[in-house]
């Protein structure tokens, strides 16, 4: 999976400040099946109310993920001023059922566990790859 924000590329454990990460990144990936769905999920586990989903898109055909399903739209790093260092996580998830269909939106918040995630996309997911950065209040 290759995430190219305006001028940094991600790499594990590469700072960036929130500026740099206002505006979502470019993401391409090489699907191991072209006839398969994907989901991405950027979150923040250092939130300070808990795990916060900072985007979500499910039903990615291929690796275009313009064509996904946005459950929520990309909300840039923005960690609380004296909070710490925060690592934002992207995950990369196989749909090993297909394309989910989810008869209502399953969540309301984007403060949610991973396990409370998966258990609401109602789907078998199969992590494909993962990368991550961290932030700060400048």
């Amino acid at each position: 999976m290759r995430i190219q924000y305006l001028t940094h590329r991600i790499h594990n454990n590469i700072y960036l400040t929130p500026s740099q990460t206002a505006s979502a990144p470019q993401v391409t990936f090489k699907p191991d099946r072209y006839h398969y769905y994907y989901t991405l999920v950027l979150f923040d586990p250092n939130a300070v109310g808990g795990n916060r989903i900072h985007w979500l898109v499910i039903n990615i055909p291929g690796n275009d993920i313009h064509q996904g399903e946005v459950l929520f739209s990309y909300d840039g790093p923005h960690p609380p001023k004296g909070t710490g260092i925060h690592h934002y996580c992207f995950v990369l998830l196989l749909q090993l059922a297909g394309r989910m269909i989810l008869p209502r939106p399953p969540f309301s918040t984007r403060y949610l566990s991973m396990k409370q995630l998966y258990k609401a996309l109602r789907s078998p997911l199969f992590l494909v790859d993962r990368q991550y950065f961290t932030s700060s209040y400048p």
